[in-house]
């Protein structure tokens, strides 16, 4: 085992339609993820729940999430809870290099799906970073190339952090020269 923890965050969503967010060491691991997708309510997985902050929304809590120390977040709702993955863009970008606040949320609905997003992010991060590090590509354009990348996955909730511009908000076929 790696001395590594695999954190996850916790928003349970309160009456005024807010969120309470508590941290747990441990609650991202695979084994965690998997009893969530499969129905156990994240408050009742036997991981030490440490609450950190009450009354805030959803997008600030995309805004503010350390993703590089983030692995899983679940947010529980009146009637369902949502799992996303934390997917962190560090790559060498301008302004933005080993920036823990780069990144995504993105909804997974099983274990094995979030392998599956997991695997498809990295070797998409690795072929990213091997075109700025020739230099096929400038690093002003590697935010849109990720947002592109999310893009493609349309189908699933997905919340980007700033500065980066949501998916949403691309041009066209998502080239970063606008054409």
């Amino acid at each position: 085992m790696s001395g590594m923890a695999e954190r996850a965050e916790l928003a349970r969503q309160r009456a005024d339609g807010r969120y309470d967010l508590s941290r747990a060491r441990w609650g991202g691991t695979n084994a965690a993820l998997a009893a969530v997708s499969d129905g156990t309510p994240p408050a009742e997985l036997p991981v030490e729940w440490r609450h950190w902050r009450a009354g805030v929304d959803f997008a600030a809590l995309v805004a503010d999430l350390d993703y590089l120390a983030t692995s899983v977040c679940y947010r529980v709702g009146e009637s369902e809870t949502t799992v996303f993955l934390s997917l962190w863009f560090g790559v060498p970008l301008v302004d933005e290099s080993a920036n823990p606040g780069a990144g995504a949320l993105v909804a997974v609905d099983s274990l094995d799906d979030a392998r599956a997003v997991r695997a498809a992010f990295r070797a998409f991060k690795g072929a990213l970073a091997d075109a700025l590090t020739a230099g096929d590509l400038p690093p002003v354009a590697a935010p849109c190339v990720i947002s592109a990348w999310l893009r493609g996955l349309a189908a699933r909730e997905t919340h980007v952090a700033p500065p980066f511009p949501p998916p949403e908000r691309l041009n066209g076929m998502g080239r970063p020269d606008g054409t």
